[in-house]
């Protein structure tokens, strides 16, 4: 577990990030995600069957009292990272799919905004992945990074 941790902090550090703006002092900014937004990630199953698309979505949630205005990187708002044993099997920002056009986005106290897309069960080089135990991790990408709960889900026939 302690890997895949550490793999998945060096893969955040290569997607890049944005800003956001909220009142208050730098050092207020630099923790305000903790107590202001909540980032689930969606699931209706923790299986699946192979060569289905796969539905990747999340909840971004303002826990806080005041509006949140979220500005993001050319890069994208958010994206999702599915692994296998340890391995990057996919990375939705790779995809010919992934939009790129939303660049802010405001939360009202108690809003939520359900982000999400749709996975083909191909690999990073366009495979059919195999059945197994895999796991999906969401993130959004300001500045801190906002990092979603772990979904560990399976592929079978």
């Amino acid at each position: 577990m302690k890997f895949f941790a550490t793999l998945f902090t060096l893969m955040l550090i290569i997607c890049g990030c944005a800003s956001h703006q909220k009142g208050g002092s730098a050092d207020e900014k630099s923790n305000a995600w903790d107590q202001s937004l909540e980032l689930k990630i969606l699931s209706r199953s923790t299986g699946y069957a192979m060569g289905s698309p796969f539905d990747m979505k999340m909840s971004l949630t303002n826990i806080s009292s005041d509006t949140i205005k979220l500005q993001f990187a050319k890069t994208g708002a958010f994206d999702f990272f599915i692994y296998r044993k340890n391995e990057l099997v996919y990375r939705y920002s790779e995809d010919g799919n992934y939009p790129t056009g939303l660049k802010s986005l405001t939360l009202a106290p108690g809003e939520s905004k359900i982000l999400g897309g749709i996975w083909n069960s191909r690999t990073r080089m366009g495979h059919w992945v195999r059945g197994g135990r895999y796991k999906m991790i969401g993130i959004v990408n300001t500045d801190p990074l906002i990092i979603s709960d772990i979904l560990e889900f399976g592929l079978h026939d």
